[in-house]
């Protein structure tokens, strides 16, 4: 047997019957030019009553096994690696997955289910006015009527005034102020903003629904390295000792069971969860997610996801002072 076919099979917890039990969504993928794998779709409704319902459908990674092959080659690589020369989840160019899971079951693109395709729900509704975010919720859901588009592809919706482009382009501008992320948007390219808006304000709720929740979860934080002019005395605190963070690891992600906040996006707490095909972290917190909404034990307690996220943290620490060795000898 290889290892994509032990990987994929008896490894999920799913039925047809329970699909169509889900309620049906909709929505549109936004992704870089000729995606391999497609693992989220947006969108965004103006409701009658003055707001904005926004959702985000996931793929529901929470339906694998969590003792799979594929759970513990996922925690080995990390994430999916990327090359410029392999092809994007091709098998030998480092994907996290096996290429059984993220384009046959749990391939959004690939749709291979008839009553639609298992997906998890980011919902909330929006006054960019008054209320700023309100009446989150997390739910499974099916996708049953979609739009797979590019970057390149949903510009010209845009620049076609397409009602359901429009809508999510308008809402992801919108939404920066009211999250408090840093994100600037572009004067142009419109697409990897609204997708970055829309995704790190997914993170950010489901995170601060985790903690509130007790859910053992694995959090990005990120320390910044002040200014200089900063760096010189704490007016205010001139005997308290500052915070040594080294030039080669300011910015770098590290991940903890604990939420400290994530520097460059100011936001607290902020954990991944919407791209569980391609990040370990991600994965692991949506089946600890799925156990605790289906009323079952995380399988993964904190003590574990402590081991996991400091080796997360040296991975990523190695593959930053990777980079800039790579630059400084260009």
């Amino acid at each position: 047997m290889s290892a994509s076919a032990e990987c994929i099979e008896g490894t999920w917890h799913f039925s047809q019957e329970e699909l169509l039990d889900r309620p049906p969504e909709t929505g549109i993928a936004i992704d870089s030019p000729k995606p391999q794998e497609i693992d989220d779709f947006i969108k965004a409704d103006w409701n009658d009553d003055g707001f904005w319902e926004v959702g985000i459908h996931i793929v529901d990674a929470g339906i694998i096994d969590p003792e799979s092959l594929a759970v513990q080659n996922a925690r080995r690589r990390g994430w999916s690696r990327y090359s410029k020369t392999a092809q994007r989840h091709s098998e030998d160019s480092g994907a996290m997955l096996p290429q059984s899971l993220y384009r046959g079951l749990l391939n959004l693109g690939a749709d291979p289910y008839g009553p639609g395709i298992p997906t998890v729900t980011v919902g909330f509704d929006f006054d960019p006015e008054n209320d700023g975010i309100f009446n989150y919720s997390l739910q499974r859901t099916r996708l049953t009527d979609y739009l797979t588009t590019d970057y390149n592809e949903f510009e010209n919706l845009l620049r076609s005034e397409d009602d359901r482009a429009v809508r999510i382009a308008t809402v992801a501008k919108l939404l920066g102020p009211h999250i408090g992320a840093s994100l600037k948007a572009p004067p142009t390219h419109v697409a990897p903003y609204s997708v970055q808006m829309m995704m790190v304000t997914a993170n950010h709720l489901v995170a601060k629904d985790a903690l509130r929740q007790g859910i053992p979860w694995i959090y990005r934080n990120q320390k910044q390295r002040p200014p200089k002019s900063e760096l010189e005395t704490d007016s205010k605190n001139p005997d308290e000792p500052q915070e040594d963070i080294p030039d080669s690891l300011s910015g770098v992600t590290e991940f903890s069971t604990t939420p400290t906040g994530h520097g460059s996006l100011h936001l607290n707490p902020y954990g991944g969860f919407v791209s569980p095909l391609r990040r370990d972290d991600d994965l692991l917190n949506h089946l600890n997610d799925t156990a605790v909404r289906d009323g079952n034990t995380p399988p993964f307690p904190v003590p574990e996801l402590d081991q996991i996220a400091t080796e997360l943290t040296q991975k990523n620490i190695d593959r930053h002072i990777g980079r800039q060795t790579l630059r400084a000898s260009a």
